[in-house]
């Protein structure tokens, strides 16, 4: 048993080593005995102080169900169903919690990264502009459940994180000259990593405020923000 965890866990640190920058340092923690030396979240700790995973799942998706269950239900239930394992990770400085999935329809092992929530202060900081509508619903994502949630490989499919949050004005699109809405209140949260993404306007209401987003083609815009979300994640989960 005790060969059969240490393989899992060779295998999972080589596979995490292949995307992080050459001589970052990765570790999976796997001594909860000395948590308090870690600054992370309470619930994280209460977590990781049982070896029973059923119940560790518990406590972490009870948090998202807390915060986002009717916004992101779905991938609620997903994770609860398919998630063979949840790791503690640190990467540099900084910690992640490493979710093993099993997916439905190819029955292959994906592994989802969710970063350590960030204070709402240093959420606010980020945008940097008091015009902002920062909903309630998207706030408490990043505040209370993790600051970005995607695939560990391409970064994407799934909420962004924090720092690659960026303004869609920034950019270049070759059909500027077709827009007639001012973006500049218009932020990435979502990538597929094909150059098609989710974004909010910042200057409305949430239910108001969802744009599709892509390279190629005209914004399409309102759309349902969170329903999308939803639903791309599980795309994501089983391509």
């Amino acid at each position: 048993m005790v060969k059969m965890v240490s393989f899992i866990v060779n295998f999972k640190l080589n596979f995490l080593k292949k995307y992080v920058p050459a001589g970052e340092m990765v570790e999976i923690l796997s001594n909860f005995k000395n948590l308090s030396n870690h600054p992370i979240l309470q619930y994280w700790r209460d977590a990781f102080q049982t070896s029973d995973f059923s119940k560790r799942k518990q406590i972490i998706l009870g948090e998202w169900k807390k915060y986002l269950a009717e916004e992101l239900s779905n991938t609620i239930s997903y994770l609860e169903e398919f998630s063979e394992d949840i790791d503690l990770i640190k990467i540099g400085n900084n910690y992640s919690l490493l979710y093993s999935i099993r997916t439905y329809q190819s029955n292959s092992l994906v592994f989802y990264e969710g970063k350590m929530p960030i204070s709402d202060q240093e959420f606010t900081d980020h945008f940097n502009q008091s015009k902002l509508e920062l909903d309630g619903s998207i706030r408490d994502f990043y505040t209370h459940i993790h600051a970005g949630f995607n695939d560990f490989t391409s970064k994407s499919m799934g909420l962004d994180d924090l720092d690659m949050i960026e303004p869609i004005a920034d950019y270049d699109w070759e059909f500027e000259d077709q827009l007639t809405n001012d973006i500049s209140s218009y932020y990435n949260f979502f990538s597929n990593g094909m150059g098609t993404y989710l974004v909010l306007d910042l200057s409305k209401p949430i239910d108001e405020g969802g744009v599709f987003w892509s390279k190629d083609e005209l914004p399409e815009y309102p759309i349902p923000f969170w329903d999308y979300v939803d639903e791309w994640i599980i795309i994501g989960l089983d391509f």
